[in-house]
């Protein structure tokens, strides 16, 4: 039977429920979150999005090792399976998840009265976009390394830098800050911190259209590279 990236998702989500992995990634953002809120609440929306990019770590940097060192992924390249499924399969199974993990945040920013206002359930509803958008981020950036590098270390190693490079050094620079840094205004983490800032501090939701279009840019292109490496054997 081939495999498709349903199936290749949900065998991703019972590895990760097998290996207990599955657990870190879905309760890591709200604990995360529960305690940087208890350090530093003022800059509320970066926190958020740090809590699903280091919630987002394991399925960025770690499972694809784990299936290549159990030599499952040798199996599955040697199913009848495109490589687009492979990436697809990620892709659905890390988006499962991010639901059930962006959930779980909902439910402290919404105590935190972080949704207010007579639109609060539209921002509740849009909340999920930019929480997707940086979850799949994370993810395919690692993927993409994972791919490139067969050495655990170096793909941990350089998947790391990358993702970091674009994470931390914006986090420490206020949202609403008029920032005319051109590395900034293309930074897709940066962008999803925006679009979480602006679900509060605006009424109308039109504003949002243009990081999502940039955001999106970022997706396919990773997306289009991981499927172009994959081509190579990496089991």
């Amino acid at each position: 039977m081939r495999l498709t990236a349903l199936r290749i998702a949900k065998k991703n989500l019972v590895e990760g429920y097998h290996n207990k992995s599955i657990f870190y990634s879905i309760f890591f953002p709200a604990i995360f979150l529960l305690i940087a809120m208890q350090l530093d609440a003022s800059n509320l929306s970066t926190l958020v999005g740090l809590a699903f990019v280091f919630g987002s770590l394991d399925d960025a940097l770690l499972s694809l090792s784990r299936e290549r060192d159990s030599r499952t992924l040798a199996k599955l390249f040697l199913s009848p399976v495109s490589r687009w499924s492979i990436t697809g399969g990620r892709i659905l199974s890390s988006l499962l998840l991010g639901a059930l993990k962006a959930t779980l945040v909902a439910a402290i920013l919404y105590f935190d009265n972080y949704f207010i206002g007579p639109n609060s359930y539209i921002h509740l509803a849009l909340y999920y976009v930019p929480s997707s958008l940086i979850i799949l981020l994370t993810v395919l950036i690692g993927l993409t390394c994972s791919v490139l590098f067969r050495d655990f270390r170096l793909t941990v190693l350089l998947a790391s830098s990358v993702i970091f490079l674009f994470v931390i050094p914006s986090s420490f620079q206020p949202i609403l800050q008029d920032n005319s840094n051109i590395i900034n205004q293309y930074n897709p983490f940066w962008l999803c911190y925006q679009m979480f800032d602006k679900l509060v501090n605006i009424e109308t939701i039109y504003s949002l259209e243009q990081y999502f279009l940039l955001i999106s840019a970022w997706i396919i292109g990773l997306f289009l590279i991981a499927n172009g490496v994959m081509r190579r054997k990496i089991a």
